[in-house]
């Protein structure tokens, strides 16, 4: 499942736009914005306001079932299209997953103030997070499975070494640029509790 959940994330990273900067410099697509807390060498502290997503479940571990929630977020986008509605491409794409649950949830991130169309749709959800703290470890190279396992548990490591609260079972992998993209930003949100 992870394998492929990660293989999503590049997928959509690269049908999302061809160019990108960090999320701290972004000239060509909204980024989502937050508030930066703390900073140390370890992780970052941000507080996000409440924001909206598109969702859609991924529903087992293979590549097909990764690629398959990669379209529906397409085919949900072109349908608020078509009814006079356009969400803007954004960053970042992001991949939730819980540990120990067979499937995962991609999400795309829908900026403040944009109308949306009350569009019914079996396999796509808006999804409304609520302002709060999300602890962030920054990576670069290409996304992959084990990168993101790896700084996932360095980043719980390191918030339990810091006396932090958070989600020690629920991790989001945020990408900001296709995969042919020279320099990759990479995060790995936590949320706190």
């Amino acid at each position: 499942m992870h394998r492929s959940v990660f293989v999503l994330l590049v997928l959509v990273l690269d049908s999302l736009c061809k160019a990108q900067t960090v999320p701290d410099a972004c000239p060509i697509k909204p980024c989502l914005q937050f508030h930066l807390l703390e900073a140390n060498s370890h992780f970052d502290t941000r507080l996000y306001d409440r924001t909206l997503w598109i969702t859609t479940k991924i529903v087992s571990g293979d590549l097909a079932s990764a690629v398959a929630a990669n379209l529906k977020l397409k085919i949900f986008s072109e349908k608020l299209r078509d009814a006079g509605y356009s969400i803007p491409n954004t960053w970042p794409a992001l991949i939730t997953v819980t540990e120990g649950e067979h499937n995962g949830f991609l999400s795309w991130v829908v900026p403040n103030g944009t109308a949306t169309a009350n569009i019914i749709d079996p396999y796509v959800t808006f999804q409304t997070r609520p302002p709060g703290i999300v602890y962030v470890r920054k990576f670069g190279g290409v996304p992959s499975q084990i990168a993101g396992r790896q700084k996932a548990e360095e980043l719980r490591n390191a918030l339990i070494q810091a006396q932090k609260t958070f989600d020690a079972t629920t991790f989001s992998a945020a990408g900001y640029e296709p995969l042919h993209s020279l320099n990759h930003h990479n995060e790995i949100w936590i949320s706190g509790v």
